[in-house]
């Protein structure tokens, strides 16, 4: 008996042992995904020095397991490793000339080929933007100009070197008009920068593209392939359901967790959309709502589907707003990454803003109705009043309720991990865009932000 139990212990901990290095492994190949993701986008999108990403992007405030990785930047072949010393995890992330960065990772269906994308022309320097280049800073009297300034100035400064803001890039358009911009060294008026979530409100203006070309409803059964079986209960999720985050899909949307599956799908599985789609209900759809980010990748692949494949966010968004910075990735699947991954200079996210603020509408070009804004700016039922679809509408948490109070109450909002922001004021005719690293959220307070720049705009 004695040998019996011996054994079972040793079994036992030989089992816990295998189960240890099987999670391990999966943590570092999350953390070198991650990594090479991350240079891959900073050095061949945003066109910054790899030194630079590294230690201002991928290890900010995260040293430990991410300073055990080694690297390599091939500017010839244009791709990215990052790998354990040891070998035990590696990825390789690759650029794609219009389509940006992707981890080279398997995928159960072969990759679409990605057709060549026309190039968007830079606006002439000579007009005011957006039809041209130019600051509009005539539009401001001296006293308000000096006063917005002021404001731009406090969101840079950095008062705490153990915990840095990392504003980026600020920009403020008011009446149509770029009013003022600021950006931190190493970053211009022409970087494209990661806008994480804000993603999801570029998929909301997408999909609004593609139901004003009437090739798909908000209220039609959701074409997923994987939901096709006569006896899913899948089968009854909807359009809506997905723009609302009522899927009812199983989903941990937990950025403390290593494992969770928001870390899973970005960092480990080449079809996205795909994994979140295999996802089990947990709740009858349009009952129950839950951010996730696996929902907008399910929504990207059937709004791409419905348009002209991974093209479709350039030939019908980007390309008629002059957004030539922008940059909208797919996985190794060739889906868009609806969730996370859009890259554009901080001008630019300003025009996808003033696209809300026209109604949809773009000299003269209807990129979507009115009636989708109205739609897009409902509250999702049991999200509380915060949330439209893939779009917030309200300001991100903050610490100062009296600048919340003093917002206009029409404002709304596409925003971002680490502190990325489009905030649209329609009353004020409005937009600022706030973008940089902020690793703890309540170290920058954006409705302070907005406050300030409202206040010292005139009336």
């Amino acid at each position: 008996m004695k040998r019996v139990l011996k054994f079972g212990v040793i079994v036992v901990v030989a089992a816990a042992a295998v189960f240890g290095l099987y999670r391990l492994q999966k943590v570092l190949m999350i953390g070198a995904g991650y990594y090479a993701k991350m240079l891959c986008s900073g050095v061949f999108v945003s066109g910054r020095p790899a030194d630079e990403v590294i230690a201002e992007d991928v290890r900010a405030d995260r040293s430990g397991l991410l300073g055990l990785f080694s690297n390599s930047v091939d500017s010839e072949a244009e791709a990215v490793d990052v790998w354990v010393p040891s070998g035990f995890a590696a990825q390789r992330a690759v650029y794609r000339d219009g389509y940006g960065c992707h981890l080279a990772l398997d995928v159960a269906r072969p990759e679409e080929p990605l057709r060549p994308l026309e190039p968007i022309a830079p606006p002439h320097q000579d007009a005011l933007w957006p039809e041209g280049g130019r600051l509009a800073a005539e539009a401001l009297p001296p006293e308000n100009r000096e006063a917005v300034y002021a404001a731009l100035d406090e969101a840079f400064a950095e008062d705490n070197p153990e915990n840095l803001k990392r504003t980026r890039a600020i920009v403020v358009v008011h009446r149509g008009r770029l009013v003022a911009e600021q950006y931190a060294p190493s970053f211009t008026e022409q970087t494209p920068q990661l806008g994480w979530s804000m993603a999801k409100s570029v998929t909301n203006a997408l999909a609004g593209a593609v139901v004003a070309r009437g090739e798909i409803a908000p209220d039609q059964r959701a074409p997923v392939e994987e939901w096709n079986g006569a006896d899913d209960p899948r089968r009854a999720i909807t359009v809506d359901n997905l723009l609302r985050m009522s899927s009812g899909l199983e989903f941990t949307e937990d950025y403390g967790g290593m494992l969770a599956d928001v870390r899973v799908m970005l960092f480990l599985r080449g079809d996205k959309a795909g994994f979140a789609a295999d996802k089990p209900l947990t709740c009858d759809p349009g009952q129950c709502w839950e951010y996730s980010s696996g929902t907008s990748n399910i929504l990207a692949g059937v709004v791409q589907d419905a348009a002209v494949g991974p093209a479709s966010a350039h030939e019908l968004l980007f390309a008629p707003l002059g957004m030539h910075t922008a940059v909208f990735e797919p996985d190794a699947s060739g889906t868009l990454v609806g969730s996370s991954y859009v890259h554009a200079s901080a001008r630019d996210w300003a025009r996808l803003g003033l696209l809300y603020l026209r109604g949809g509408e773009w000299n003269g070009k209807t990129i979507f109705t009115r009636d989708w804004l109205d739609y897009t700016l409902e509250p999702a039922p049991g999200s509380g009043g915060t949330f439209g679809a893939h779009v917030w509408l309200e300001a991100p948490p903050h610490n100062d309720p009296e600048a919340v109070a003093a917002i206009p109450e029409d404002d709304f909002y596409f925003l971002g991990h680490d502190g990325q922001m489009v905030a649209v004021i329609p009353s004020r005719e409005t937009v600022i865009v706030r973008l940089g690293l902020t690793r703890d959220q309540d170290r920058f307070d954006h409705a302070r932000l907005i406050r300030s720049i409202l206040d010292a705009l005139p009336e």
